[in-house]
């Protein structure tokens, strides 16, 4: 096992982070990392995918030799997440770890780069790529890329920009993938980078996803934001709400806010620092429903989260694993409630399907959530049938 030949700094922090043994991706993963190797891993969400290239590739690199790892992730919040991942693990190590991501000043984060010469950097592919253009960034240095999310990486929103960052690598890089889901560009990834990828998909075999529940609620389009209020009031709810259309987040943000109601949400049209506080006050528990979109997807790990909530049925099967790869992650329990109506409920049973998974109906009830609908007590019956018998009598 690698971990009995980490540095003595990592192990005691392994132990101080009550780790047992190390995820299967995190195993496979270590020594072709470790040795240079190029990689296309795949896991499910929740199994230590970060961990799985940092702890090698970090290890790789040398300290005060400037620009040597670079790691891309699809989205503000997550690259920042894989930082202070980074940084726990790297300082540790004499290492310094930038963040390079948009909506952030431009101007500091190049003096910041002139200044400490940090050894990793991470970021969102078109900031990243405005650095290389610049030539701030200058990948001739750099010895391994990590395209974390690699699916998303070359979606058709951010492909253009991942694509053309590759087009700088030189033959000789380690080139590192990662992704719940991303097999089906494998393919199109090796013939992008012309170049011998070997694939660790570990999908199948990882046990370390704790169960996860799969259940919708019967509600009407009409009455959806009422229902959102309603589950605000169950005991230790807590959870995230996601929806398919910015609109839609934004008119039932306003309603639940306009209610005063323990809420917020995050969208992609808000600053960086605005989205970073509401996660923060999310994860201590200040806010029981936070309203997002598909960019809060992917990777963003919340510990012991409870409840997913789909607003609508999701789009693509992608879409619904991601979502609820936010919860169960680790070994933990966790639900994901989705809202459907009888003339969709037939899609929504096929997507779920497809992954999988079964399905199951929940109620909420007296302000519970219940796997059966509530039905008269046995004594109630009996108190009825009781009545009747006494007024036929009494005729």
């Amino acid at each position: 096992m690698f971990i009995e030949n980490l540095p003595k700094e990592w192990r005691e922090k392994w132990q101080d982070q009550q780790f047992s043994q190390p995820t299967l991706i995190q195993d496979r993963s270590f020594t072709f990392l470790n040795n240079g190797g190029s990689i296309f891993g795949v896991s499910p969400t929740g199994s230590g995918k970060t961990l799985a290239y940092l702890l090698p590739l970090l290890l790789k690199v040398e300290p005060r030799k400037g620009n040597q790892l670079l790691i891309l992730l699809p989205t503000q919040e997550l690259a920042m997440q894989v930082v202070l991942v980074a940084r726990e693990w790297g300082n540790l190590l004499f290492l310094k770890v930038e963040s390079l991501i948009g909506g952030a000043n431009l101007i500091r984060q190049i003096e910041r780069l002139k200044k400490k010469k940090p050894e990793v950097l991470i970021g969102t592919p078109g900031r990243i790529l405005e650095l290389i253009r610049t030539k701030k960034v200058q990948l001739m240095k750099i010895e391994t890329i990590v395209m974390d999310e690699v699916d998303h990486l070359f979606s058709e929103k951010e492909g253009s920009f991942t694509q053309k960052i590759l087009s700088y690598v030189p033959k000789d890089f380690q080139l590192v993938f990662f992704s719940a889901t991303g097999s089906k560009i494998f393919e199109q990834v090796k013939k992008l980078t012309m170049r011998s990828i070997k694939m660790i998909d570990v999908t199948q075999e990882d046990t370390s996803q704790g169960e996860i529940f799969h259940q919708y609620l019967k509600v009407s389009l009409r009455k959806r934001v009422e229902e959102l209020r309603r589950l605000s009031y169950v005991e230790g709810f807590c959870a995230l709400i996601f929806f398919n259309k910015l609109s839609d987040l934004g008119a039932v943000s306003a309603k639940l806010e306009f209610l005063d109601l323990p809420v917020a949400h995050i969208a992609s049209d808000q600053s960086k620092m605005i989205r970073k506080a509401t996660l923060e006050k999310f994860r201590k528990g200040e806010i029981k429903l936070l309203l997002t979109t598909e960019i809060l997807a992917r990777g963003l790990d919340f510990q012991n989260l409870p409840y997913i909530v789909n607003f609508e049925t999701p789009l693509t099967v992608n879409s619904y694993i991601h979502r609820a790869g936010r919860i169960g992650r680790m070994g933990n329990e966790g639900k994901v409630l989705t809202f459907v109506q009888d003339g969709n409920l037939s899609s929504y049973r096929k997507l779920v399907k497809s992954t999988g998974n079964e399905i199951s109906e929940i109620f909420l009830h007296g302000g519970k959530l219940l796997d059966e609908f509530p039905k008269k007590g046995q004594n109630e019956v009996q108190k009825v049938i009781k009545r009747s018998l006494y007024n036929q009598k009494r005729k």
